[in-house]
């Protein structure tokens, strides 16, 4: 189905955004590609459009953002074309019925031109089929590049971390710089409002935290 997506659309990817003729939805609002996970406490949505937008909705149901990220044609093309070789036909999910605050539910929605999407549903912690996995590994590298490379929110460009400041992570939990690695190639961060910590890259800050606490606290 999204084999026939690929060859059917290809020519409207190249007229980003048009309005579509005869009923057909226009490319703007067309979801190739949906990956959501969400719980009581905290939800991540990436959406790829048909025209090469990446959304990206994450954080806590009371502290939500919202990123984009405009692709060029040809990584628009290069990643509709990988969309398009996944194999789902035999998509499985294992796992039992997980509940409580922190089980994240999870789904995945695969669209077409002019077809049904195809719609799985799952827990985070639930085993799944290599070709579901595949999928969702898709989704979270979607997630880290819209965190990466998005230019309306995020660390300012050529952030460099100091002892003291406060970043804010995607889904609103804020952290504060405490130290650094050895060699100064990463640096130690402590959640302000639960005992938990780690290590992180300097290079990944951007992966991770979208924003600096400039007034915290």
């Amino acid at each position: 189905m999204l084999t026939q997506w690929l060859v059917a659309g290809q020519s409207l990817l190249a007229i980003a955004g048009a309005q579509s003729v005869g009923g057909q939805t226009s490319l703007i609002s067309t979801e190739v590609f949906r990956y959501r996970c969400e719980s009581e406490i905290s939800m991540e949505e990436v959406t790829l459009f048909g025209n090469g937008t990446l959304r990206l909705r994450q954080g806590k149901p009371e502290n939500r953002s919202m990123l984009l990220l405009e692709l060029t044609p040809d990584r628009r093309d290069a990643l509709v074309a990988r969309i398009a070789r996944l194999n789902v036909e035999e998509a499985v999910a294992f796992g039992g019925q997980l509940e409580g605050d922190w089980v994240d539910q999870c789904s995945l929605v695969l669209d077409s031109y002019g077809d049904e999407p195809s719609r799985f549903s799952f827990h985070r912690l639930d085993s799944l089929s290599l070709g579901l996995q595949t999928a969702v590994n898709l989704g979270r590298e979607l997630m880290e590049m819209v965190r990466k490379e998005a230019l309306f929110e995020g660390l300012p460009s050529g952030y460099e971390p100091r002892i003291g400041d406060y970043l804010r992570r995607w889904d609103g939990e804020v952290f504060e710089v405490v130290g650094f690695t050895n060699g100064d190639v990463g640096v130690e961060v402590l959640s302000t409002s639960q005992p938990i910590g780690f290590y992180i890259a300097i290079k990944d800050l951007r992966s991770v935290f979208v924003g600096i606490e400039t007034e915290f606290p």
